[in-house]
């Protein structure tokens, strides 16, 4: 929801006394750091928005080649595993399957371990 006054970019987290370390929307509609606390109520206190990271899939072994040790999640089977090997085609997550699953296939059924989504950052999250 967009509040008035509060600049793009930035949402309300409450209205009060601004402590050290929070950002707060100064009288001149600047957003500042609070350096102390301030004594006084009816101040702004804001949060930047994070941009959400964005990823697109790994596009050739080349690129894959420094993951390849890490953990990885099946988002169907449940299970974290690690690959088998790799080709400039796809991920062999099985040491019995025949063909690759494609980069592309990769990215939508799997994520490393952590959760992040298993293909490459391409921006965001500033």
């Amino acid at each position: 929801m967009k509040i008035e006054g509060v600049p793009e970019g930035y949402e309300l987290l409450r209205v009060g006394k601004p402590e050290a370390g929070d950002l707060y929307i100064a009288t001149d509609g600047s957003i500042q750091q609070c350096g102390s606390p301030i004594a006084s109520e009816g101040w702004a206190i804001v949060r930047k928005i994070e941009k959400p990271k964005r990823y697109r899939p790994f596009s050739c072994a080349e690129e894959f080649k420094p993951f390849a040790s890490h953990w990885f999640f099946s988002k169907e089977e449940e299970v974290f595993f690690r690959v088998q090997g790799f080709s400039d085609e796809g991920v062999f997550w099985s040491r019995t399957q025949a063909y690759p699953n494609k980069y592309v296939d990769f990215f939508s059924d799997f994520t490393f371990g952590d959760g992040v989504p298993a293909g490459v950052e391409i921006g965001g999250g500033e």
